[in-house]
């Protein structure tokens, strides 16, 4: 069988240590994306003239592949943009279907035009669609931590990082700057998800059009990833995607939160106790991820609507009511990342963001 481009990227001399920490608390791989294009209007009228993508593991090495493809659009606008290009989206298909089932896929923009823009090109080519099932856009982070316009460059040089490098790597520097200075929950809140594996064409075609930046290269047919992005109003998502409520509003429809509880006693039911192994088995329930269930059960925990017994871990419990009470003296903002890795300093051990919560329940102290 032909490797797939996806399984012959090349090794970055980088180390990105808060993705992979990500990666480990939604367990699975952070895969960045950037396109360049040709064309506009409908995602299938669109093609792709060069595909990259970043690969953070879990242990926060980092791979890119980058590859020229023949875009099968408007040929007299794209002749010399084929030359020397020996694959087409067909060759990545197996790659992309691969990150959009079972990555973390982020970048700037793609949720309003990268993502879209790979929808249209299996449609077009009659391939099934594959949804990006766990997506978050740096575009929507950005916008509400910052509250700044811009795009990706502007984003760059906010958090000082280097901008000289393909978009896909800048976005996932982007990232690493962002865990650093807002923490995974202020990340995770603009989490977008699809509630199915598959999508069909009508919610490709049907869906508004892909939303390039707006540069002068634009008017050459090309859609630079660095441009500024139009205002659209409220917060668009990819076809087929939602946004869960934000991690730091209460689950408020009691429904939802009776649904919830369910799923929990059922787990106690069958193992006793509720630890990070069986997220999982809340999480399908629900039909959420886990990063999403952790958020949810840990909100709901704080505001003392569910149990809290189940989910203690006495070891945990113990290095927490030992060390938590110094840590929160030299601390202006109590919030759970810097408590969590000052937690790791101190003792060498990691600590569970529902356990701090837990803790910090116990000693009255709010969760900012």
């Amino acid at each position: 069988m032909k490797p797939s481009p996806y399984l012959n990227g090349v090794s970055l001399q980088e180390f990105f240590p808060l993705l992979a920490k990500l990666g480990q608390q939604i367990r699975m791989p952070v895969v960045a994306l950037s396109l360049n294009t040709v064309g506009g209007g409908r995602g299938t009228d669109i093609g792709i003239i060069e595909f990259t993508a970043v690969t953070i593991g879990h242990g926060g090495n980092a791979s890119q592949v980058n590859l020229k493809l023949a875009p099968g659009v408007n040929a007299t606008e794209t002749r010399a943009s084929e030359a020397g290009a020996s694959l087409n989206f067909q060759s990545i298909y197996d790659t992309v279907s691969k990150a959009f089932a079972t990555s973390l896929v982020i970048g700037f923009g793609t949720a309003l035009y990268d993502v879209p823009v790979i929808y249209g090109q299996m449609v077009r080519y009659g391939l099934p669609i594959i949804a990006a099932r766990n997506q978050i856009d740096l575009r929507d982070v950005w916008q509400k931590q910052v509250k700044a316009k811009g795009g990706l460059s502007d984003a760059a040089k906010h958090y000082g990082v280097e901008s000289k490098a393909s978009d896909a790597l800048v976005a996932a520097r982007v990232l690493e700057a962002m865990l650093w200075r807002h923490g995974s929950e202020a990340v995770l809140s603009e989490l977008q998800c699809s509630l199915s594996s598959y999508l069909t064409p009508d919610q490709v075609i049907k869906a508004p059009d892909p939303v390039p930046p707006i540069t002068p290269d634009s008017q050459a047919g090309k859609s630079p990833r660095k441009g500024t992005w139009p205002r659209t109003g409220n917060k668009r998502t990819s076809p087929g995607s939602v946004s869960p409520p934000s991690s730091h509003q209460p689950a408020k429809n009691e429904t939802l939160i009776a649904t919830l509880k369910q799923a929990i006693s059922k787990v106690v039911e069958r193992h006793g106790l509720v630890r990070p192994v069986h997220l999982q088995e809340i999480a399908a329930a629900m039909n959420w991820n886990e990063a999403k269930t952790s958020i949810e059960i840990g909100t709901l925990l704080t505001q003392g609507k569910i149990n809290a017994k189940p989910f203690a871990i006495p070891e945990q419990q113990a290095l927490l009511e030992l060390h938590l009470p110094n840590v929160l003296k030299g601390m202006k903002e109590v919030k759970l990342k810097p408590i969590r890795e000052a937690i790791q300093q101190k003792t060498g051990h990691d600590v569970e963001f529902i356990q701090i919560r837990l803790a910090l329940k116990t000693l009255n102290v709010r969760l900012e």
